[in-house]
């Protein structure tokens, strides 16, 4: 399985694991799952903590999703065109 952690899930999994629901935290965690972070949330995170709506990160949230296993996902100018081209398909980037 592929699993593509948003912003709310990484927050939690990196901050309070009990918010996420038992089987999207163990799934995250399960060997034969390859779990993923984006820039995208590392930046969301990193801004709202430098706006004080979260916590300080005692280090950049790239390099804790890193620690707990999860992979990067290489992301470029052309995925965000095309995710533009999909519409309102909901309220999040």
């Amino acid at each position: 399985m592929r699993l593509l952690l948003d912003s709310h899930a990484l927050l939690w999994i990196l901050t309070d694991p009990k918010m996420l629901p038992k089987a999207t935290l163990e799934a995250s965690f399960d060997e034969a799952t390859e779990t993923f972070f984006s820039a995208v949330a590392c930046y969301e995170l990193a801004w709202k903590s430098a706006l004080g709506k979260l916590a300080p990160f005692p280090l950049p949230v790239s390099v804790l999703a890193v620690a707990q296993g999860f992979d990067e996902l290489p992301i470029a100018a052309r995925h965000a065109d095309f995710a533009a081209s999909l519409g309102p398909i909901h309220r999040g980037p």
